[in-house]
């Protein structure tokens, strides 16, 4: 590595990164690439859970008062969430639209149609659900259990002290899955599993508001917790938590 380089990932990590994704790409980087590793992270669950059918009857509002409405909520009563209304939130968050050309067509956008983020689901309070860590799976709306009971005091902990991820009948955990979108992109695929998180949270934000309910991006948290909670590999990173919930 040049000394420039390594004099900014010491002293900055954070424009390190944007540094070494610059196009064209420094030397040191251009030959960085993966295998894809799959559209699905391969987990002994403990168990699966086919979710029903989601529902479109149960958005209240159109696009226009959607986007009026949304907010950042931090604040929830204690009602349980139906998993009919867990399911529309999933689906229409980052479910699986079709298969083009061999690549998965998600609800939300993603450089190169390569899904770098994967879904986790801490349920804490919800109707036909047992408390537990799941791992969603969009190709068959599917859950996969893969941690019994509840984690919203663990949660609460490593996000340093959050009310909301304590309160929230359940929490949405979105993880960067760098390989996927390393396997074309190289370098810059930081960037663009940042980007693809974005649109992905940003789909939760507005779903939950059309369906009654209220979230908000939670960013501030250590990490070493939860990637063991979810048992991530080095090229997996937690980068968001989004407590769902009814609004006070």
């Amino acid at each position: 590595m040049s000394e420039e380089y390594f004099k900014v990932f010491h002293e900055d990590p954070g424009i390190a990164y944007h540094l070494v994704s610059k196009l064209p790409p420094p030397k040191e980087f251009y030959r960085i690439r993966y295998d894809h590793p799959g559209y699905l992270k391969k987990i002994r669950g403990i168990k699966s859970i086919d979710l029903p059918k989601p529902d479109k009857t149960l958005f209240k509002y159109d696009l226009p008062s959607t986007l009026e409405y949304r907010e950042s909520v931090r604040d929830y009563i204690d009602k349980p969430i139906e998993l009919k209304v867990l399911s529309t939130l999933l689906y229409y968050t980052a479910g699986l639209k079709r298969v083009e050309w061999g690549y998965p067509i998600r609800m939300f956008p993603s450089a190169g149609a390569l899904n770098s983020p994967d879904i986790y689901v801490a349920v804490d309070r919800v109707k036909g659900l047992d408390e537990g860590i799941y791992y969603y799976n969009p190709f068959k709306h599917r859950l996969m259990l893969i941690r019994e009971g509840s984690f919203n005091r663990e949660l609460y902990k490593a996000s340093l002290y959050q009310d909301h991820v304590l309160n929230a009948p359940l929490n949405i955990l979105l993880v960067g899955v760098y390989k996927r979108t390393a396997s074309k992109y190289g370098a810059r695929s930081y960037r663009y599993v940042l980007l693809d998180v974005g649109h992905l949270g940003m789909n939760i934000y507005l779903v939950a508001t059309s369906l009654g309910l209220g979230t908000v991006c939670v960013g501030a948290f250590e990490d070493s917790p939860i990637e063991s909670l979810l048992d991530l590999d080095k090229h997996e990173f937690i980068l968001a938590i989004y407590p769902v919930g009814y609004r006070r």
